[in-house]
């Protein structure tokens, strides 16, 4: 496909998905982190800006991320684009993740597509998660994930059950474990700053990472 077509397909999307974002309940959000650290890999090795909005509309979400690293590491940049539906507990996801630094924005070898699923047990503070990219990773990676909230304090544990060179693995291994902490500071009577405090553990990679978060 050629990228005048690509272009279309887009545009059509963007025009399908319209009439929904009118009547949507929007969301904005932005982020400060001292690292960009996903599944346990530091991503850029600066602090980063994460910037995102999304529109939810009964049980559907449509949205974009991006995280920017403060050095303009290319390897800190990422475009994400995601649609959720949750039936009751259950949360099924699509993400488009782009590295728009890397090659075209409309390469299509630069968009790695993964699908996941999310669930939470009812009644526990226990949610547990698969995914798999589908696109442009022949190795098609698996990261599975629980997490267990208690008060304020998130643990959680990721793995990955096969080899892959995204996660760097040549056998299945432990790659992201740990522990966060929230807490809400309110600076005004209208505004709040979300602080937010992470310990996370790549067991396999021998790495370690802690990390300290702004959220608007």
């Amino acid at each position: 496909m050629n990228t005048r077509h690509k272009r279309t397909l887009a545009a059509l999307a963007l025009l399908t998905i319209l009439p929904m974002m009118a009547q949507a309940q929007a969301d904005v959000t932005i982020d400060y982190a001292s690292r960009y650290v996903w599944r346990g890999f530091d991503y850029g090795s600066s602090p980063s800006l994460q910037p995102g909005f999304s529109f939810t509309r009964g049980n559907l979400t449509i949205g974009t991320w991006a995280a920017y690293a403060t050095n303009g590491d290319p390897d800190g940049t990422e475009i994400d684009f995601y649609l959720s539906y949750a039936l009751g507990d259950l949360t099924l996801s699509v993400t488009d993740y782009v590295y728009p630094d890397a090659a075209p924005f409309f390469d299509e070898t630069q968009h790695f597509v993964e699908v996941g699923a999310a669930y939470t047990l009812p009644g526990i503070p226990l949610s547990l998660s698969a995914n798999m990219f589908v696109l442009n990773d022949a190795d098609y990676p698996i990261y599975l994930e629980a997490g267990y909230s208690v008060s304020d304090v998130e643990f959680f544990l990721g793995f990955t059950p096969t080899k892959s060179d995204l996660y760097g693995n040549a056998k299945p291994g432990l790659i992201n474990a740990g522990f966060g902490l929230g807490r809400e500071v309110n600076v005004t009577d209208t505004f709040s700053l979300n602080l937010s405090a992470k310990l996370i553990t790549n067991p396999y990679a021998n790495k370690a990472f802690l990390l300290f978060g702004v959220s608007l």
